[in-house]
């Protein structure tokens, strides 16, 4: 990653540096990036079951339509209460 951001920024090629190469390839020994979290289906489904429906409304809908793909995760990140309509409405 390091090496295509500065190629792309500062247009820097560090194939021709050879021992700042070895000495990334040495910090990077032993890194492990960290793992995503994810939410069980069991977890998913007591969310939906058991939260109180007002405050935890948002976050079940965002919830349903991440898991039926309805929208794309920068969508999703964009979302705001606004863009959201309620067809139950009866006033």
């Amino acid at each position: 990653m390091l090496q295509t951001t500065l190629n792309i920024n500062l247009n820097i090629k560090i194939e021709q540096y050879n021992k700042l190469r070895s000495l990334l390839k040495r910090k990077g020994e032993g890194y492990k990036p960290k793992k995503t979290r994810t939410f069980t289906s069991e977890q998913i489904h007591s969310l939906i079951m058991q939260a109180p429906g007002e405050p935890y409304l948002a976050t079940k809908v965002a919830l349903i339509m991440g898991i039926m793909r309805a929208c794309r995760a920068q969508e999703r990140h964009n979302m705001q209460i606004e863009d959201l309509k309620d067809l139950n409405d009866n006033t």
